[in-house]
């Protein structure tokens, strides 16, 4: 196999992605997944994983950690000639260290790729590697291109909670409370591969709007935008709905959050990324 391109499961894809959307069977393509401990109960993020049951068990527990892949995880599946693996911000997981540990203890050629966000953002560099294999780019140029297209892709998210966020270290303790006791949904930004608050709002509502007006002040065209929400889909397919009248993106993808975005983002939350 010449190329193949590795993602760990903060991508909320399923294996059969590439041959899915593309047809595609000559690109190799593998998912590397986290581990989510509740209460002592292993939940492997795989195509398999209920997230109603995840979040039914997490509500109840007293203790629970995610756990990135490890070194031997990624190693296992680097495989082809020219491999390109996608994780999770390096700020938020080990996911990352593990990558480059496995490249380092092969010798191949292996491009690790720090997403600087996760779920949609880890999707649309899956599209583009998948664009600039198909042109015929030379590993060098993919390899220059790629970063520069991570470099322009925005993530927007907002959360009914932050409790496991705030439990990980994931985000400021005390922001969160203040966020909370306000009652004021905060609109968040993946900045340089941290959270960062973009705008505190009242309502949910003024979230959404917020980020339309973005795309519209913007006045760009993109070629997808990937929408990830857990459990409640109905305010993730009305945004849908809303973008898609501003007629700048090709495609807009709705899609269900598996087991390491719920188990930070929690229930009624929302990722965009374009």
């Amino acid at each position: 196999m010449q190329y193949k391109i590795i993602v760990d499961s903060a991508c909320d894809l399923k294996n059969n992605y590439l041959k899915e959307t593309y047809n595609e069977e000559e690109i190799g393509f593998a998912i590397v997944p986290f581990i989510i401990d509740v209460d002592g109960k292993e939940f492997v993020d795989d195509d398999t994983i209920d997230t109603k049951v995840l979040l039914e068990h997490l509500n109840k527990s007293k203790r629970s950690r995610s756990s990135c892949p490890s070194t031997l995880d990624f190693e296992k599946v680097m495989d082809a000639t020219f491999n390109f693996v996608i994780t999770i911000s390096s700020k938020l997981s080990g996911s990352y260290n593990s990558a480059n540990a496995a490249k380092n203890a092969q010798d191949k050629h292996s491009f690790i790729i720090d997403s600087k966000g996760t779920a949609g953002m880890e999707e649309l560099l899956v599209d583009k590697l998948y664009q600039l294999i198909k042109e015929g780019k030379t590993y060098e140029e993919i390899k220059k291109d790629i970063i520069a297209y991570r470099d322009s892709l925005t993530l927007y998210f907002t959360l009914a909670k932050y409790d496991n966020l705030v439990k990980t270290g994931r985000i400021n303790r005390l922001l969160a409370k203040i966020v909370t006791l306000a009652r004021i949904k905060a609109l968040c930004k993946a900045n340089d591969g941290e959270i960062a608050i973009a705008k505190k709002c009242l309502t949910y509502n003024q979230c959404l709007k917020t980020i339309i007006n973005h795309l519209r002040e913007s006045k760009q065209k993109y070629e997808k935008c990937v929408i990830t929400y857990c459990i409640e889909n109905k305010v993730a397919n009305e945004l849908k709905k809303q973008l898609e009248s501003l007629n700048i993106f090709k495609t807009i993808v709705v899609r269900n959050a598996k087991g390491l975005d719920a188990f930070y983002a929690l229930e009624n939350s929302l990722i965009v990324v374009f």
